[in-house]
């Protein structure tokens, strides 16, 4: 593996080492390399080329031999060709592909998308920690750390905060790699700089989460049915979409329905329906048969409006663990309306009334609630904000 000594245009002089090669063809986000050695997964590269700087990470590491292939079917035989073969001699190939993860320009830590490839037989090297320090870890005001590089550990790892609560986030992997610790981490990290979170916990997963110095609020899902609207009212039941009819006698019912006694008011109304809707009414007072027990725990005619249980400045942990999606749905989408609603009366009011600051809200398996391919209340409610 060589190395090479090169001047920075910003003065800097950078000791590269260099890895391998780009081989066959590339495209702007992604390319394959010929290594000098064995490359390891998540590991940080750079690249020179066309005047751009790019930054890359190893996503797939390959070790070959042109002398023990597969066409090899007696372990024998591998025996004695290992045994045969001289000290050094290099018996290996190593090759690897590459995710391109952008260009970056003078002292900026953003980087860019390269609108080209890198061309065959570019020089690929060890990405220098000056340059994964300025990328990962910008000395600017407003970001935070999180963490450290998992292959160069001396790395920090910081996050705009301000971006972060300012705009949708979505943080991805597969199960078991720690996105609720990094939801933790950034919660924390945002209530010690005396921010709002509102967590919407349908595994059950943050509500021991007690980090030091934190304020955290345990909600239990409870709503007023009087604050319900037809949809969210639908949803606890179960009714679909699709059911129209039974939706009307429910609304019909939903609008009349006194301030006390809500389940008995609401029997008795959808009881006058059924001449009216026949049958279709008769499944909605099944579904509240079925329902009623589970609902009165969640449903609660003295209860305040659900923003009264946000804890300004503290981790606000909303337990949907008892519930299933179609519940829990309803009872995020309910949430997030009345959120909006005063966090638009505190802009309105200049904080004197309603949500005075922002918050930052986390929507735990939002691949359920706001899909792609079903509609849901929460997907409306999570696009309107």
């Amino acid at each position: 593996m060589a190395t090479i000594q090169r001047e920075n245009t910003e003065t800097l002089n950078l000791q590269l080492d260099v890895v391998g090669y780009i081989v066959g063809e590339s495209k702007p986000y992604r390319a394959d390399i010929v290594a000098f050695r064995p490359l390891a997964v998540g590991e940080y590269l750079y690249m020179e080329y066309y005047d751009y700087k790019v930054l890359a990470m190893v996503n797939t590491s390959i070790t070959g031999s042109p002398v023990i292939t597969n066409n090899i079917i007696d372990p024998r035989d591998i025996e004695r060709l290992v045994k045969t073969i001289r000290y050094g001699e290099k018996i290996y190939y190593y090759k690897g592909i590459i995710k391109i993860l952008g260009s970056f320009n003078g002292s900026s830590s953003k980087l860019y998308m390269s609108p080209i490839p890198p061309p065959p037989g570019t020089e690929v090297y060890k990405a220098p920690k000056t340059i994964l320090s300025r990328i990962f870890s910008p000395d600017e005001k407003g970001f935070v750390r999180v963490g450290t590089l998992l292959r160069e550990m001396d790395i920090e790892v910081k996050i705009n905060i301000n971006k972060v609560v300012s705009r949708h986030l979505g943080i991805l992997a597969m199960t078991g790699m720690g996105k609720s610790n990094l939801v933790a981490l950034i919660a924390k990290k945002v209530a010690e700089l005396g921010g709002t979170i509102v967590i919407f916990d349908y595994h059950g997963e943050y509500t021991s989460m007690k980090p030091l110095n934190i304020v955290t609020n345990i909600v239990k899902p409870k709503i007023n049915p009087l604050n319900l609207d037809l949809e969210e009212m639908a949803r606890l039941l179960n009714i679909p979409r699709n059911a129209t009819r039974q939706r009307m006698a429910l609304r019909e019912c939903l609008e009349n329905i006194g301030e006390n006694n809500f389940f008995i008011m609401l029997k008795k109304c959808l009881q006058s329906k059924i001449a009216k809707y026949d049958i279709s009414a008769q499944k909605v007072l099944d579904a509240i048969s079925v329902y009623e027990n589970f609902l009165k725990r969640i449903l609660d005619e003295g209860i305040e409006d659900v923003v009264n249980n946000i804890v300004l400045g503290a981790v606000n942990i909303v337990d949907l663990s008892d519930l299933h999606l179609n519940q829990a749905d309803a009872i995020v989408s309910h949430w997030l309306n009345r959120t909006l609603e005063a966090r638009k009366v505190g802009v309105w009011s200049n904080g004197s009334q309603g949500i005075p600051s922002p918050l930052l809200i986390v929507i735990e398996e939002a691949h359920a609630f706001i899909s792609a391919d079903n509609e849901t209340a929460t997907k409306r409610c999570a696009g309107s904000i």
